[in-house]
């Protein structure tokens, strides 16, 4: 299990985006996990491509991409994390949100093999009827 400060250099590589800085540090075969029964997202991923994709859809009502930021990291020093974030992006209608999301990780080694994300579901809802709608 890496250290606290290493989980908070891992998950600050976010605040440059969902990409490949931080996805090096994710399994390919993680288990990632939306909660939440009427979560558009609410399923399991069983590979760092699938949970890689869902980041994308999201991305395509974005005018500027999700930009997060690491507000708490906490850790006991096993092998869970939990990772509050809150991410802003602009749609490209110029409105900006905001994603707040607490992350609940375990890792092996220094690899994240299995997460649990809780995020606001209706604006995740939201969001991804937008995609749909091609706006």
């Amino acid at each position: 299990m890496p250290s606290r400060e290493k989980v908070h250099e891992i998950f600050k590589t976010l605040e440059q985006g969902f990409g490949p800085a931080f996805f090096a540090h994710v399994s390919d075969s993680v288990s990632w996990h939306g909660t939440g029964s009427d979560n558009p997202i609410g399923v399991t991923y069983s590979s760092k491509a699938e949970t890689m994709r869902s980041f994308q859809r999201t991305g395509t009502v974005l005018r500027e991409p999700w930009v997060p930021k690491v507000l708490h990291v906490l850790h006991d020093g096993g092998d869970t994390a939990a990772v509050e974030l809150r991410a802003r992006g602009v749609l490209k209608s110029g409105q900006e949100v905001v994603m707040e999301a607490a992350w609940f990780c375990e890792f092996q080694g220094e690899e994240i093999v299995k997460v649990r994300i809780y995020l606001d579901s209706a604006l995740m809802k939201r969001l991804l009827d937008l995609a749909a709608a091609g706006k």
